[in-house]
């Protein structure tokens, strides 16, 4: 038997930056949360999280929020008009303007998006902005998970920062939560449609949080 994580898919690693101070354990503004990993459509485990400082660090605290979600209709067909994506849905998709998606697994991959709003054109239709434009419609449509606009946050994890000034040989901030070292609450298993955010408790030239796991 391995002793290594055997995933359905292929594994994927989930990435964010947190830098303004945000207090809430309950409702973070959303400009100060970073969105580390989405799950997949049929739920995901993540073994293995890293925060890395950006240089100097503040004394502070990395919160680690679950924050729930839904698997989208099917999708139909995912069009497009310059950055404008047009999603169809086989059956009517029971969003509404505002509701934010993230789009997974289409290509090209112009149309994955993350925690966009979205603009709802129709009971099977729904538009939003992509980073850039693609030159086809997609040939690979994947899904979305959607969450409201102003989505439910379930605290999971308070780490502890240090203050760190960074300069040789001093090292950056980092810390390790993982399936080997913290057993009583990694791997951390995400619901379908759930995902892993952070926030930061003040203000930091930057702590990136990096998330390693897989869909099923």
């Amino acid at each position: 038997m391995s002793s290594s994580a055997q995933y359905a898919v292929t594994p994927k690693i989930g990435f964010g930056q947190v830098t303004t101070g945000d207090t809430s354990r309950t409702a973070p503004t959303a400009g100060n949360v970073a969105y580390v990993f989405p799950s997949g459509q049929n739920g995901s485990r993540i073994d293995h999280i890293s925060l890395e400082g950006v240089g100097n660090t503040a004394a502070s605290l990395v919160r680690l929020f679950l924050v729930p979600g839904n698997v989208g209709a099917v999708i139909a067909s995912i069009t497009f008009s310059g950055t404008t994506a047009t999603v169809t849905t086989t059956t009517s998709h029971g969003l509404s303007t505002g509701t934010l998606i993230t789009q997974q697994a289409a290509f090209p991959f112009n149309y994955n998006v993350t925690n966009v709003a979205i603009t709802v054109t129709g009971l099977t239709t729904f538009t939003y902005t992509m980073a850039s434009a693609p030159t086809i419609n997609a040939t690979a449509v994947g899904y979305y998970i959607s969450t409201p606009a102003a989505p439910a946050y379930e605290l999971w994890q308070e780490i502890v920062v240090p203050v760190i000034t960074a300069t040789p040989p001093t090292a950056a901030y980092s810390s390790n939560l993982s399936t080997a070292g913290q057993p009583s609450f990694m791997p951390l298993w995400l619901p379908a449609g759930w995902s892993l955010r952070a926030t930061v408790n003040d203000t930091q030239i930057g702590i990136n949080v990096f998330a390693n796991g897989g869909d099923f």
